[in-house]
């Protein structure tokens, strides 16, 4: 009798962030809980914390701005690490933009703290003893990014509530998800809202 798969799950409440461990052949599900919401995603080697996701050496690799269902996104070393193996929600990701951190706000005219997913990566990569000193260009999941003539225009995402992608592990991972803090720029809609992370085990 064959076994269930069973499931991690964590929701990301907004403006906030969190981090599971998935292994080899095992899923990560990224839901839109809410609609309109971008979610940063990163991710590192467990076995070696100078190997992590990069989103530069993933569009190298691919000659494309962003894979499609069947491609996947590689390591700073050039190894394949996820997997895109479904996509249910519009399609519309980004590859382009930084994390935002408190120097972006501060650029943007906010004075005081602000809430970021660069404090709120920080956050999540302690818990497991990852001390990057420059913090990785996240995967901008759901994110709306418009180019035109070369300028890029950030949007509101495109997901409606229970939207979602699914990524398989090709490597054992520690994966950081972030509900995006921008409120500046429209791209998480009229507000900052959650997102869900699920780690399916075979």
């Amino acid at each position: 009798m064959n076994e269930k798969p069973y499931l991690d799950t964590k929701t990301i409440a907004p403006q906030s962030g969190g981090w599971l461990k998935i292994n080899q052949g095992s899923r990560l599900k990224i839901t839109d809980l809410d609609g309109e919401q971008v979610a940063d995603l990163f991710a590192v080697s467990c076995c070696n914390f100078d190997e992590y996701l990069s989103v530069g050496t993933t569009r190298a690799a691919l000659y494309k701005l962003f894979p499609k269902t069947g491609e996947g996104f590689f390591s700073n070393k050039y190894r394949q690490i996820l997997t895109i193996e479904r996509d249910d929600s519009p399609g519309t990701h980004d590859m382009l933009y930084c994390a935002c951190s408190t120097e972006m706000y501060q650029k943007m005219g906010i004075n005081g703290y602000h809430n970021s997913c660069s404090d709120n990566f920080r956050i999540a990569a302690t818990e497991f003893n990852w001390h990057p000193e420059v913090i990785p260009d996240p995967v901008n999941i759901f994110q709306y990014t418009q180019i035109t003539a070369g300028k890029m225009t950030p949007l509101p995402a495109q997901t409606k509530a229970g939207d979602s992608i699914t990524l398989k592990a090709e490597i054992d991972l520690y994966i950081i998800v972030t509900a995006c803090s921008m409120d500046l720029e429209p791209i998480n809609g009229t507000q900052c809202s959650r997102i869900k992370i699920e780690i399916i085990h075979n």
